[in-house]
């Protein structure tokens, strides 16, 4: 055999070089296709939503154009909410349908556990608005319709207002809840899984 034939069967049996990451393992596999039945168990639901607030839309569209003065001002800010519901459900139904599943194992554990946190910031900086317009529009319309009918009291805006605060507290829990039992679990692998591959 001559020197460079040894050399070129040196190179081939040389180990591949390493990117930092571990190599696919049945513990990632498994994670993988776990996540893709989640995943696609989500984009089924807000697919749902999707269509639900599009017919709120619609059905508050045709009575914010019989409405005039403050009326129509609430109805106004009550569209707007379930427009950018709209858009708020678009940009999820997006992000979940472009998951990448073939990143480096590191970058698509912190992505997948991100996602899968409760509320992230961006979800509270979107949230929080928009009850704030669908309180709003709602108070105007409580208030403008009582007093209507009853006169100039406060007394049912205040009772809307206690109504809409405990909704708010009860819905944000029921979320809570369905979140801690359909993708806590979940979490808590991605971050088990992510400390293996950290350490």
């Amino acid at each position: 055999m001559e020197l460079d034939d040894f050399k070129n069967t040196a190179k081939t049996q040389q180990p591949p070089e390493t990117t930092g990451e571990k190599p696919n393992s049945p513990v990632m596999d498994t994670l993988i296709e776990e996540l893709k039945a989640l995943d696609a168990k989500e984009s089924r639901k807000i697919r749902l939503f999707i269509i639900i607030f599009g017919m709120f839309v619609a059905i508050y569209s045709s009575t914010f154009a019989l409405q005039k003065g403050d009326m129509k001002t609430g109805f106004s800010l009550i569209v707007l909410g379930f427009i950018l519901v709209l858009g708020y459900m678009y940009w999820r139904y997006h992000r979940i349908k472009h998951v990448d599943y073939t990143l480096p194992t590191k970058v698509f554990l912190a992505d997948a556990e991100h996602r899968y946190r409760h509320m992230n910031p961006a979800d509270w900086l979107i949230s929080i608005p928009l009850l704030s317009l669908f309180i709003t529009g709602g108070s105007i319309v409580v208030h403008t319709t009582f007093t209507r009918y009853f006169g100039n009291s406060i007394l049912p805006l205040v009772i809307y207002l206690i109504i809409m605060v405990m909704a708010v507290v009860a819905g944000f829990y029921a979320g809570y809840k369905d979140w801690k039992n359909d993708k806590g679990w979940m979490l808590e692998k991605i971050r088990s899984i992510r400390k293996e591959f950290d350490a």
